[in-house]
């Protein structure tokens, strides 16, 4: 999973980090993530934690750049990967 990500150039470290963990949830359980438990789980892996804020910027620049799907469960947003990422990094 990590070296699929590095191979990606146009996203941050912290979108890196939310991608690895969808990543981890599509293979390992194959279903989707809530923001809350995103959050929570992102703002684990962190020193100083992470902002609902801040990773709605993120998630919002990872859905226009195509790498995730983000649907609605009631009033839960509810994220997976997309997977085009994998497409995308086998041809090149």
């Amino acid at each position: 999973c990590r070296s699929l990500l590095d191979e990606i150039s146009d996203i941050e470290i912290l979108e890196k980090q939310i991608l690895f963990v969808l990543m981890q949830v599509d293979i390992f359980d194959g279903d989707n993530v809530g923001f809350k438990d995103l959050l929570r789980i992102i703002g684990d892996m962190t020193d100083k934690g992470i902002s609902e804020t801040t990773l709605r910027k993120y998630l919002k620049s990872l859905d226009r750049k195509g790498y995730l799907n983000k649907k609605k469960e009631g009033r839960r947003d509810i994220y997976s990967i997309n997977s085009k990422i994998f497409e995308v990094n086998i041809e090149e």
